[in-house]
């Protein structure tokens, strides 16, 4: 099975769901604005928050077509130049054999965590004594709450990486600072949010 992106992944979801009869035009776009919430409104494309979030889904929907596992749908007038998929996409796939099998095999996306275990894990270590902690207290606290939904501790360590960890603690509005002047690590000051 080729290596795909999550927007990728999601590509072949719903073309998949949409393929009957095989092989027919899908709209694709109408399910991406849907499923991603795109939406414009009178601004101009450039000024609004979601035309990155377009951008990326259209540079996923080439990077399906050079694999092979879907394929453009050209409505065009005679005479007129083909647009390149890269910069503006088409409006119309088609799911390819291969990218039949590939969308079949996907696993149903489970989720692995609840939203709710960061803040049960900030909540445990500051009734624990912890006016301070670091992004690996963090962690290993977070593993003990929740190894049960993880089928190894290399799972859970893929799935929580310190990045992702580091980037999701940013949506709680908790101070955090420098470890020391040299130091790059980062202490979050539990008293603040909890």
């Amino acid at each position: 099975m080729p290596k795909l992106g999550k927007h990728e992944k999601k590509i072949l979801q719903l073309m998949l769901k949409n393929d009957t009869p095989t092989g027919q035009p899908n709209p694709i776009w109408f399910d991406l604005y849907n499923t991603y919430d795109i939406n414009y409104g009178t601004l101009p494309k450039k000024y609004q928050t979601k035309f990155r979030q377009e951008q990326t889904l259209r540079q996923s929907l080439y990077r399906l077509t050079k694999k092979g596992l879907i394929a453009p749908i050209l409505i065009t007038q005679q005479n007129s130049p083909l647009p390149s998929p890269k910069a503006y996409g088409y409006l119309f796939y088609s799911l390819t054999l291969p990218g039949r099998l590939v969308a079949k095999n996907l696993p149903e996306k489970q989720t692995l965590t609840d939203p709710k275990d960061i803040e049960k894990t900030l909540t445990h270590l500051y009734n624990m004594g912890h006016n301070q902690v670091t992004l690996n207290q963090i962690r290993e606290t977070l593993w003990t709450l929740t190894a049960k939904k993880f089928i190894s501790q290399n799972e859970f360590d893929k799935h929580w990486n310190p990045t992702k960890l580091g980037l999701t603690l940013q949506n709680y509005a908790f101070c955090r600072e420098r470890m020391g002047k040299y130091d790059g690590r980062r202490k979050y000051i539990l008293r603040d949010r909890v």
